[in-house]
Protein backbone atom coordinates (compact mmCIF):
# COMPACT_ATOMS: atom_id res chain seq x y z
CA UNK A 1 0.00 0.00 0.00
CA UNK A 2 1.66 3.31 -0.72
CA UNK A 3 1.41 6.13 1.07
CA UNK A 4 -1.72 8.20 -1.13
CA UNK A 5 -3.66 5.02 -1.06
CA UNK A 6 -2.78 5.04 2.63
CA UNK A 7 -3.41 8.53 2.89
CA UNK A 8 -6.93 8.29 1.14
CA UNK A 9 -8.12 5.12 3.47
CA UNK A 10 -7.57 7.09 6.54
CA UNK A 11 -9.36 10.14 5.10
CA UNK A 12 -12.18 7.81 4.43
CA UNK A 13 -11.81 6.46 7.56
CA UNK A 14 -12.20 9.64 9.42
CA UNK A 15 -14.87 11.13 7.36
CA UNK A 16 -16.83 8.14 8.36
CA UNK A 17 -15.89 8.12 11.95
CA UNK A 18 -16.70 12.06 11.53
CA UNK A 19 -20.37 11.56 10.02
CA UNK A 20 -21.08 8.70 12.62
CA UNK A 21 -20.80 11.15 15.67
CA UNK A 22 -23.03 13.79 14.02
CA UNK A 23 -25.66 10.95 13.69
CA UNK A 24 -25.17 9.51 17.23
CA UNK A 25 -24.95 13.14 18.73
CA UNK A 26 -27.37 14.69 17.13
CA UNK A 27 -30.00 11.27 17.78
CA UNK A 28 -29.45 10.87 20.96
CA UNK A 29 -30.11 14.37 22.15
CA UNK A 30 -32.98 14.59 20.59
CA UNK A 31 -34.39 11.49 23.00
CA UNK A 32 -36.11 13.14 26.05
CA UNK A 33 -34.79 12.40 29.51
CA UNK A 34 -31.32 10.47 28.24
CA UNK A 35 -28.97 13.06 29.90
CA UNK A 36 -29.69 10.74 33.23
CA UNK A 37 -28.76 7.84 31.04
CA UNK A 38 -25.78 9.12 29.22
CA UNK A 39 -25.20 12.34 30.32
CA UNK A 40 -24.31 12.48 34.08
CA UNK A 41 -22.80 8.84 34.35
CA UNK A 42 -20.02 9.82 32.10
CA UNK A 43 -18.65 10.91 35.55
CA UNK A 44 -18.24 7.53 36.57
CA UNK A 45 -15.53 7.18 34.23
CA UNK A 46 -13.21 9.94 35.59
CA UNK A 47 -10.49 8.93 38.01
CA UNK A 48 -11.82 10.92 41.09
CA UNK A 49 -15.07 9.43 40.68
CA UNK A 50 -13.93 5.63 39.46
CA UNK A 51 -10.82 5.07 41.99
CA UNK A 52 -12.91 5.58 44.95
CA UNK A 53 -15.67 3.30 44.27
CA UNK A 54 -13.38 0.41 43.14
CA UNK A 55 -11.50 1.06 46.54
CA UNK A 56 -15.13 0.76 48.32
CA UNK A 57 -15.82 -2.47 46.39
CA UNK A 58 -12.12 -4.36 47.12
CA UNK A 59 -12.74 -3.21 50.93
CA UNK A 60 -16.39 -5.06 51.04
CA UNK A 61 -15.49 -7.77 48.97
CA UNK A 62 -11.71 -9.00 49.99
CA UNK A 63 -11.01 -6.81 53.27
CA UNK A 64 -8.03 -9.29 53.26
CA UNK A 65 -6.81 -8.40 50.28
CA UNK A 66 -7.44 -5.04 49.16
CA UNK A 67 -4.31 -2.93 49.36
CA UNK A 68 -2.45 -5.20 47.11
CA UNK A 69 -5.21 -5.67 44.85
CA UNK A 70 -5.81 -1.36 44.47
CA UNK A 71 -2.24 -1.21 43.98
CA UNK A 72 -2.77 -3.49 40.78
CA UNK A 73 -5.84 -1.25 39.72
CA UNK A 74 -3.94 2.28 40.80
CA UNK A 75 -0.83 0.66 38.46
CA UNK A 76 -2.70 -0.07 35.67
CA UNK A 77 -4.51 2.99 35.67
CA UNK A 78 -1.45 5.49 36.04
CA UNK A 79 0.12 3.41 32.99
CA UNK A 80 -2.91 3.78 30.66
CA UNK A 81 -3.71 7.05 31.35
CA UNK A 82 0.02 7.92 31.00
CA UNK A 83 0.01 6.41 27.46
CA UNK A 84 -3.41 7.90 26.75
CA UNK A 85 -2.10 11.02 27.72
CA UNK A 86 0.90 10.79 25.36
CA UNK A 87 -1.35 9.86 22.08
CA UNK A 88 -3.31 12.59 22.67
CA UNK A 89 -0.84 15.45 22.54
CA UNK A 90 1.24 13.75 19.80
CA UNK A 91 -1.83 13.17 17.59
CA UNK A 92 -3.33 16.46 18.66
CA UNK A 93 -6.76 15.68 17.37
CA UNK A 94 -9.16 18.41 18.11
CA UNK A 95 -12.34 17.85 20.07
CA UNK A 96 -15.52 17.62 17.96
CA UNK A 97 -16.92 21.09 18.78
CA UNK A 98 -13.60 22.64 17.87
CA UNK A 99 -13.45 20.59 14.68
CA UNK A 100 -16.65 21.25 13.51
CA UNK A 101 -16.51 24.96 15.13
CA UNK A 102 -16.79 26.78 11.29
CA UNK A 103 -19.43 24.63 10.50
CA UNK A 104 -21.26 25.27 13.69
CA UNK A 105 -21.19 28.60 12.95
CA UNK A 106 -22.32 29.01 9.60
CA UNK A 107 -25.34 26.64 10.87
CA UNK A 108 -24.69 23.70 8.70
CA UNK A 109 -24.12 21.13 11.83
CA UNK A 110 -24.88 21.14 15.46
CA UNK A 111 -22.47 19.35 18.30
CA UNK A 112 -24.53 18.58 21.58
CA UNK A 113 -22.38 19.06 24.32
CA UNK A 114 -23.07 18.60 27.69
CA UNK A 115 -20.17 19.30 29.79
CA UNK A 116 -17.23 21.80 28.97
CA UNK A 117 -13.71 19.39 28.56
CA UNK A 118 -10.79 20.09 30.41
CA UNK A 119 -8.70 19.13 27.88
CA UNK A 120 -8.48 20.10 23.69
CA UNK A 121 -7.07 16.89 22.83
CA UNK A 122 -9.89 14.33 21.70
CA UNK A 123 -7.64 10.97 20.72
CA UNK A 124 -7.91 8.70 22.36
CA UNK A 125 -10.53 9.04 24.77
CA UNK A 126 -9.09 9.37 28.80
CA UNK A 127 -12.66 8.00 29.92
CA UNK A 128 -12.59 4.88 27.94
CA UNK A 129 -9.20 4.06 28.75
CA UNK A 130 -9.48 4.38 32.44
CA UNK A 131 -12.58 2.22 32.73
CA UNK A 132 -11.15 -0.25 30.79
CA UNK A 133 -8.01 -0.88 32.71
CA UNK A 134 -9.69 -0.58 35.81
CA UNK A 135 -12.66 -3.24 34.73
CA UNK A 136 -10.03 -5.50 32.78
CA UNK A 137 -7.49 -5.63 35.53
CA UNK A 138 -10.40 -6.35 38.04
CA UNK A 139 -11.77 -9.41 36.03
CA UNK A 140 -8.53 -10.50 35.80
CA UNK A 141 -7.66 -10.57 39.66
CA UNK A 142 -11.81 -11.66 40.44
CA UNK A 143 -10.97 -14.38 37.65
CA UNK A 144 -13.40 -13.28 35.32
CA UNK A 145 -16.35 -13.15 38.15
CA UNK A 146 -16.66 -9.50 37.62
CA UNK A 147 -18.05 -9.69 33.98
CA UNK A 148 -21.17 -7.75 34.12
CA UNK A 149 -18.59 -4.53 35.27
CA UNK A 150 -17.89 -5.18 31.61
CA UNK A 151 -21.05 -3.23 30.36
CA UNK A 152 -19.75 -0.15 31.92
CA UNK A 153 -17.25 -0.23 29.08
CA UNK A 154 -19.27 0.44 26.10
CA UNK A 155 -21.86 2.28 28.38
CA UNK A 156 -19.06 4.63 29.28
CA UNK A 157 -18.19 5.26 25.80
CA UNK A 158 -21.19 6.24 23.95
CA UNK A 159 -21.94 9.02 26.92
CA UNK A 160 -18.37 10.70 25.67
CA UNK A 161 -20.31 10.44 22.46
CA UNK A 162 -23.53 11.72 23.87
CA UNK A 163 -21.86 14.75 25.94
CA UNK A 164 -19.88 15.74 22.24
CA UNK A 165 -16.71 15.20 24.07
CA UNK A 166 -15.22 12.09 21.69
CA UNK A 167 -15.61 10.81 17.97
CA UNK A 168 -16.21 7.03 18.11
CA UNK A 169 -12.81 6.41 16.73
CA UNK A 170 -11.61 8.07 20.20
CA UNK A 171 -13.67 5.84 22.32
CA UNK A 172 -12.65 2.41 20.51
CA UNK A 173 -8.83 3.88 20.59
CA UNK A 174 -9.46 4.40 24.87
CA UNK A 175 -10.76 0.75 24.75
CA UNK A 176 -7.85 -0.13 23.45
CA UNK A 177 -5.26 1.64 25.13
CA UNK A 178 -7.23 0.40 28.66
CA UNK A 179 -7.38 -3.05 27.53
CA UNK A 180 -3.53 -3.12 26.84
CA UNK A 181 -2.45 -1.30 29.39
CA UNK A 182 -4.80 -3.57 32.03
CA UNK A 183 -2.70 -6.87 30.96
CA UNK A 184 0.74 -4.99 30.46
CA UNK A 185 -0.08 -3.58 34.56
CA UNK A 186 -0.51 -7.12 36.04
CA UNK A 187 2.96 -8.32 33.71
CA UNK A 188 4.31 -5.96 35.31
CA UNK A 189 3.82 -5.54 38.60
CA UNK A 190 4.31 -9.28 39.30
CA UNK A 191 7.54 -8.86 38.39
CA UNK A 192 8.73 -5.44 40.12
CA UNK A 193 6.26 -5.56 43.16
CA UNK A 194 3.85 -8.65 43.78
CA UNK A 195 5.18 -11.82 42.33
CA UNK A 196 2.86 -13.83 44.09
CA UNK A 197 0.02 -11.71 42.88
CA UNK A 198 -3.18 -14.21 41.01
CA UNK A 199 -6.54 -14.01 40.84
CA UNK A 200 -8.19 -13.72 44.62
CA UNK A 201 -10.23 -16.82 44.23
CA UNK A 202 -8.99 -20.42 43.77
CA UNK A 203 -8.85 -21.82 40.26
Amino acid sequence: MTPSVLKQFLDRVIQADERLFLLLNNTLEKIPGLEYVLGWPTWLGQQYVLLPLTAALLIATVPAHWKKILCAVVFAYVGSAGFCFLMKTGIDRPRPAAHFAALIEQGRVGVHVMFKSKSEWSFPSGHATDITSVVTVLNILYRQRLKLLYLLIPWIALTRIYVGAHFPLDVIGGITVGFIGAHAAIWLIKRVRYPDLKGIYPA
